[in-house]
């Protein structure tokens, strides 16, 4: 049988707050990705808006230094909430790829740098993806509780991940680091951090 297209629920954040330096975005609820369907769409939010500490402006365009610093910061602002913001939707899209059983477009999620965790090369890590992605009959891949921290030189993302296919079902929290090349976010290093195997189950 065809395989049917669903979209993706994408969750809302939840919390914005900052911790040691780094800003966190919280996203509560559950992301779905059932392949094979579009990329999904970045979510339509209300933008954050951010209460600036500096004093209250006064006169016009030229009003100063002082004016142009707001506007510094005001853009240092924008860009940070909108960071956490970007990585989740690629980390979404990167999902999608994998449940639509897309293996050239999952793997453009992955950063020039990026080294395979069990130490094996590049080409024999893709292979080994291009197979384990191709082979089973679907794939369906949930994120949930995704958490961003955004650093200086890269964004950290951790989330609660759900495999399902014919063949194996688990539930992992995955830990990824990603890099901005090539104009858009990319997924320099994974790791899972803890994993519990379930019992398979095939009823589609």
């Amino acid at each position: 049988m065809g395989k049917t297209k669903h979209p993706t629920r994408e969750a809302r954040p939840r919390a914005l707050r900052t911790w040691n330096g780094a800003l966190i975005m919280l996203c509560s609820g559950l992301a779905v990705a059932q392949g094979p369907s579009e990329p999904p769409r970045r979510p339509q939010q209300a933008a954050l808006e951010m209460t600036s500490m500096a004093s209250p402006r006064h006169g016009g365009a030229d009003s100063g230094p002082g004016h142009l610093r707001d506007d510094k910061s005001s853009q240092a602002d924008a860009a940070a909430t909108q960071r956490p913001r970007d990585a989740r939707a690629t980390l979404l899209a990167w999902a999608d790829a994998w449940a639509a059983q897309a293996p050239d477009r999952y793997l453009a999620f992955y950063a020039r740098t990026f080294q395979p965790a069990n130490a094996a090369s590049r080409s024999q890590w893709e292979a080994a993806r291009r197979d384990r992605i191709t082979k089973p009959r679907f794939i369906e891949v949930e994120l949930a509780e995704i958490m961003i921290m955004v650093h200086r030189d890269y964004t950290e993302a951790t989330f609660l991940q759900s495999y399902r296919s014919d063949t194996y079902r688990d539930r992992v929290t995955k830990q990824v680091e990603l890099i901005w090349e090539q104009e858009q976010w990319k997924i320099r290093s994974e790791r899972t951090v803890d994993k519990e195997a379930l019992p398979r189950t095939i009823d589609r």
